[in-house]
């Protein structure tokens, strides 16, 4: 028998690694394009580094970006329906209009 090696071809599915770097990526570029175009590279590099040192399948990136992506609309859905409210409103100028308290 042969050595074994622990961590040689651990993968998890969905990658966590590759959906958070989306997610930075994401949301670096609402607040600056160009801090957003260097996290989407930052991004990448980690997704080729975690399929080519074998940490992951390239699926399982693919995975962790869908759910990324499906979390960001559902988010951005959410948020919009939330500044409707005419209660929320009421709630923001309680909250911020530290004159009145």
């Amino acid at each position: 028998m042969g050595e074994q090696n622990i961590v040689a071809g651990i993968s998890a599915m969905p990658s966590l690694h590759n959906a958070t770097s989306l997610l930075f990526a994401l949301t670096a570029w609402r607040m600056d394009k160009r801090l957003g175009a260097a996290m989407y590279v930052v991004s990448a590099v980690m997704f080729l580094g975690s399929v080519h040192l074998g940490w992951h399948y390239a699926v399982d990136a693919y995975l962790g970006w869908a759910m990324t992506g499906l979390a960001w609309w559902i988010s951005g859905c959410y948020a919009r329906v939330w500044s409707r409210t005419s209660w929320n409103r009421k709630l923001d100028e309680t909250c911020t209009d530290f004159s009145k308290n």
